[in-house]
């Protein structure tokens, strides 16, 4: 299911890249060889909300599973703190649970467990959104969030649009990304994929909005139990850790989401990466080549085209 998961995601990326023959480049320029790679997760939940571990229980399982980038996006309703965000690491016991206990939590400090803590909450009292690198603690109605966000110097990611396919029509998505520039990206991946029509939904979104409007997309990953993750992996690629701060790292794209089950202690399964880097395409994809890394597997493109005759079996021939 993860494979496949992974393989569908390419799939309708590719159809945006065949319909308007353009597509983004957001390894352009990079120095893959003064660049390290980053494990992130930008949206989990601890006992401030609905989450089954407190914070610091949730920064030290993802710590050992050599995750380096963490926001803890709590839902906003629920969680009785300031500014009703779970930040930061520092003075997590200062702050209270869902229910209000107190004297639970403990501290952490980012810098000396080798970590970045991203701000971060899930807006829930409207279309549930990311909100990061402010402390708005959130409103009612979605653009009063999102201007918000704006004039906070955050950014916002749309979570799991699937959730309300019933309810909020295309126009109404392309209303917000082309009068918010603030938001970055769409999740197309949550708790275990029950959404599977949000990668399609992004791939509509892009066969309209580009090349004047590019939306990344980013994954949710559920915590089973401790020390095993179901989902997606985010990886950034970096100088430094600190520089995934930057406004660039993030509207550039400069960032990669995998589907993948990730186990105990930090160890992954066969991991596919798919790292497109082509600005054209027009008689077909450019090669890609796999390299080890790590024990990971790395796909990159070597500049070179294959033409394609038929899609399917040469999209799963270059994965």
């Amino acid at each position: 299911m993860a494979n496949y998961g992974f393989v569908s995601c390419f799939f309708f990326l590719l159809c945006t890249v065949w319909l308007r023959r353009f597509v983004a480049n957001p390894y352009e320029g990079i120095d893959w060889k003064k660049v390290s790679y980053h494990k992130a997760n930008l949206h989990t939940h601890t006992t401030a909300s609905d989450g089954k571990f407190h914070p610091h229980q949730i920064v030290d399982i993802y710590r050992n599973l050599g995750y380096t980038i963490l926001s803890i996006t709590d839902h906003d309703y629920m969680n009785k703190n300031q500014n009703r965000i779970t930040f930061p690491w520092e003075k997590f016991s200062d702050l209270v649970t869902s229910k209000q206990e107190n004297g639970l939590f403990e501290n952490r400090c980012p810098e000396s467990l080798g970590m970045l803590a991203v701000t971060g909450n899930e807006l829930s009292e409207h279309h549930h959104t990311g909100s990061y690198f402010n402390d708005f603690p959130g409103s009612e109605n979605i653009e009063t969030s999102l201007k918000a966000i704006t004039e906070k110097k955050g950014l916002a990611v749309i979570f799991h649009p699937g959730r309300y396919k019933n309810q909020y029509k295309i126009d109404w998505y392309l209303n917000l990304f082309r009068k918010y520039p603030v938001i970055v990206g769409i999740e197309v991946y949550n708790q275990g994929n029950r959404y599977p029509d949000d990668c399609t939904f992004w791939d509509s979104i892009l066969s309209i909005m580009m090349p004047e409007r590019t939306l990344w997309v980013f994954p949710e990953t559920t915590l089973i139990q401790k020390g095993i993750l179901e989902g997606t992996g985010m990886f950034f690629y970096l100088k430094n850790l600190l520089s995934v701060i930057s406004e660039r790292q993030w509207k550039k794209g400069i960032f990669i989401l995998s589907t993948v089950l990730m186990e105990k202690r930090g160890n992954l399964q066969k991991l596919k990466v798919l790292m497109l880097t082509q600005k054209k395409v027009l008689s077909g994809l450019k090669r890609t080549i796999a390299q080890k890394l790590n024990g990971f597997l790395r796909v990159i493109s070597s500049g070179q085209e294959a033409n394609l005759h038929t899609k399917t079996e040469k999209m799963s021939r270059a994965i």
